[in-house]
């Protein structure tokens, strides 16, 4: 991302809640541990229908956690935001 040659890592979560708990909160530890001291974390949005919904309870997450989260669809550069970004959480819709 923000270096031509950093290695690329991923964390996969399937779901973003798991009953009983609430949004991340199940994967809290894992998001965490993936992240340690990032800074910038752009956020890619395409998993709900409310897109501006969606993007605020998640930033309002990954703050809860200690981590500043620009929306992809709010910047008003998006292929600079992308090469500054030091994670790139994306959702997306399930195929059918």
């Amino acid at each position: 991302m923000n270096t031509p040659d950093a290695s690329s890592r991923l964390l996969l979560v399937s779901n973003s809640t798991q009953y009983g708990s609430g949004y991340l909160d199940h994967c809290e530890a894992e998001i965490r541990d993936f992240l340690r001291s990032t800074a910038r974390v752009l956020f890619i949005p395409f998993a709900m229908h409310d897109l501006e919904a969606y993007a605020v309870r998640t930033v309002a997450r990954f703050e809860a956690m200690g981590y500043s989260l620009e929306v992809i669809n709010e910047v008003p550069d998006v292929q600079a935001a992308v090469a500054q970004a030091q994670a790139l959480p994306r959702a997306q819709q399930p195929v059918a």
